[in-house]
């Protein structure tokens, strides 16, 4: 035979369901904080070279090309798949010591092409002062 619960019964009862529930919730918390305290790629610091850094290093190592300095220009575009960004690389610009010579200049577009796949109109090669 069912009797009906008593109110100290019931409450006991929702004591149980409220103990529950707020553990639940901590560890929904918890787990956000965690997640939330992950960085990007972007937001990274690195104590090594730059891109840009590294890729003047090598364009520099190439005969004629002497010193000199590079800038990389970013576009952010967003993931399709997620709501994260990424960081796409939409030109490079480089001016060095031998700029003006048509080989050197052909000979690091086809560096830079092979290495960012980015097509020689959105590389720039100039002389430096």
């Amino acid at each position: 035979m069912n009797f009906p619960k008593s109110d100290r019964q019931k409450g006991e009862a929702s004591a149980g369901y409220g103990r529950i529930l707020i553990i639940i919730l901590l560890g929904i918390g918890l787990l956000l904080v965690t997640l939330g305290g992950k960085k990007n790629e972007s937001e990274t610091v690195t104590d090594g070279p730059t891109e840009e850094e590294r890729l003047a290093e090598l364009c520099s190592s190439l005969s004629g090309v002497g010193r000199c300095q590079v800038y990389i220009a970013y576009e952010e575009r967003r993931i399709s798949y997620s709501s994260n960004t990424e960081k796409v690389i939409v030109g490079v610009a480089v001016l060095c010591e031998g700029g003006s010579n048509d080989g050197v200049k052909a000979r690091l577009t086809a560096l830079i092409d092979s290495l960012y796949g980015i097509g020689s109109n959105r590389i720039r090669i100039d002389q430096m002062k």
